[in-house]
Parts: structure tokens; sequence; C-alpha cells
């Protein structure tokens, strides 16, 4: 039985994951901006203003660490992380919704987990806490898959079709766009899982163990922040930017800084609930922090009239899915246990 301890990273993890699952929100009410509008703002918010003011306010001595941090490896992953991003974007035109979704969240979940635990505890794979971890996986993927399929049928039943014209050649290129996607944008989570030095010289510095890895996180996605923005900026260069100062502009504003607070403050629970998970946070709290956004996400689109009029059938590969998801969290709480 997993200690309480555990028991709270998972949570906090879940939490996590329902803040990232909602973050999206805010676009269905900015209609009048383009998507690279609405990008470029949450991405000033998430990935560059708010990390620092966090990292500054939680990190004592900030400069001292930075300075002892290996900042081009953590930077390396944060580029890696922000190409993956466009790649997942790119690759979703090819592939469609439904199976993009389903092959990208399911490599993603199990890649960003199991790396960590290749590298850093491969011993424990033959033990019960890797089978746990190894099972918890598979049925991950599972879930995901079904509901990434209730998405396809979604799509079906209200008349949009994938991957219009799409030939044998586009398909591979999205294959192979989406498994660029996973693998850079597992950055993100390498970057918390291969700099457990810099998070405990900051824990010497006087940093909370909670929020260690604050300043980890500031470095990673202002890189991240580098290759977003650069891609937003290159696709105003035909809409432009007169959106930014529009009439009513403002609370477009609003709604792409909730979303860049929604977004990091994702980052900030989850390695909150990684401090309570011990060392197997980053091989158990990544998958479960991507099962809970497709659980978020498919909520919120259920509340928001997504899944209206879709049939039985949908909603019955919905629910099963989110109820696998949720045995396959159960399954890793328990992988977690030595």
């Amino acid at each position: 039985m997993p200690e309480p301890q555990v028991l709270t990273g998972v949570a906090l993890t879940m939490l996590a994951g329902t803040l990232n699952g909602l973050f999206p929100l805010p676009m269905k009410l900015m209609k009048r901006w383009k998507w690279e509008h609405t990008w470029f703002v949450y991405s000033l918010v998430g990935m560059l203003v708010f990390p620092w003011l966090v990292a500054i306010l939680s990190t004592p001595r900030l400069g001292d660490l930075l300075s002892e941090a290996p900042i081009a490896l953590i930077a390396g992953f944060g580029l890696a992380w922000g190409l993956g991003s466009v790649a997942f974007g790119l690759a979703l035109v090819r592939l469609g919704v439904g199976l993009g979704q389903a092959f990208m969240m399911g490599l993603t979940a199990g890649v960003g987990s199991l790396v960590p635990m290749l590298v850093l505890r491969p011993q424990a794979l033959g033990t019960r806490a890797g089978h746990f971890v190894l099972a918890g996986n598979a049925v991950l993927i599972i879930g995901i898959g079904l509901c990434a399929y209730a998405g396809h049928l979604r799509e079906k039943a209200q008349g949009r079709q994938e991957s219009p014209g799409a030939s044998e050649q586009s398909l591979l290129l999205g294959l192979l766009l989406g498994s660029a996607a996973v693998v850079l944008g597992c950055g993100l989570n390498f970057s918390f899982a291969f700099t457990g030095t810099t998070q405990a010289r900051a824990v010497e510095l006087g940093a909370s163990p909670a929020l260690a890895s604050m300043a980890v996180w500031a470095v990673t996605v202002t890189a991240g922040f580098v290759v977003n923005a650069g891609y937003c900026l290159w696709r105003m260069r035909n809409s432009g930017r007169s959106y930014f100062t529009m009439p009513g502009a403002g609370r477009y504003w609003v709604g792409g800084t909730m979303m860049g607070l929604l977004w990091f403050g994702c980052l900030v629970v989850y390695g909150i609930g990684g401090s309570k998970l011990g060392p197997m946070a980053a091989v158990v709290g990544w998958p479960v922090l991507n099962g809970a956004v497709i659980i978020a996400s498919n909520v919120v689109g259920w509340l928001t009239g997504e899944w209206k009029d879709t049939g039985t059938r949908c909603v019955t590969y919905l629910i099963s899915g989110i109820v696998v998801i949720l045995v396959s969290i159960v399954l890793l709480a328990q992988g977690n246990m030595p």
C-alpha cells in the first residue's frame, strides 16, 4: 500500500495535469485573434515572465545556483522541448487529431518515464516497483488510445475529416514528425529528471525541497520560449501584429495571461508533487501527469459541448479510456514503493 506521502505526490501530480488540461480553455473565448497572437502572449507569460518570478521568489542566491548549474544541458533540454512543441502541431495536421493524439501522447507517457528509469535506476526494472511502472505505462497507453479513438469517432459524427486527401507519403511524414515531437518534447521531463544535483544544491542554498526545481524549470522553459515565440513571430509576418492593439484586445491579453499562469502553474505543482514521490518522481510522475491531462482536457471538452450529439459508442470509448487511465495511475503509484 503506498505511503500517505506518495499518495499526496500522486494527487498533486494529478492536480498539475488538471491545470495543464485547463490551460487552453481561454482560447475558446479569443476568437478574434489568430493562433500565433494568442500563443505568443501565452508563451511570454507562461515561459518567460512567470517562471522567473517564481524562481526569484523561491530560490535564495539564485545567481550563485545558476553559476554552478549545467546551464547548457538544461537549456538544451528546453530547446528540444520547444522544437517538439512545434513538431507536435505540424504532426497533428498530417495525422489528424485522433491518430495524432493516440500516437504521440501514448509514446510521450512511455518514453518520458522509462528513459529516466533506464538511465538513473536500470536495476529497478527487475523489481516489483519496476514491474508496476512497466504495467502502469502499458495500461496508460491503452487508456490514452481509447480516448483518442473517441476523439476520432467524435470528428466523424460531427462531419469532420481528419486528413482530407492525405497520401501515404504525408502519413509517413506525419509519423516521423510525431516521433520527433515525442523524443524532443520529453526534454521537459528530462530537465527535471537529470538535474538532481542542481535541485539538491538549491536546497543547500536555502530553497524549499518542494520548490527546488523552480530554477531548473525557469531555464528550461525560457529556452523553449525562444523557439515558440520565434515561430509565432515568423507566422506574424503575414498576419501582422495589429491584433495586439485592436479595440477590445485587453481581454485577449488577460486570456493569454491566464493560459500562461495555468500552464506554468502545472509545472510548479508537478515539481511539488515530485518532491513527495522520492527517487522515482520523474519515472512515475510523468505518466501520471499525462494521464491527468487527458482526463482534464476531455472533461473540459465535455462541459463546453465538444462531445454533443456524438452518439453512445463515442461516449462509451471516452468513459472507458478515462477509467483505464485511472487504473494506470493506481498501478504507477504502487510502482513508487521500494
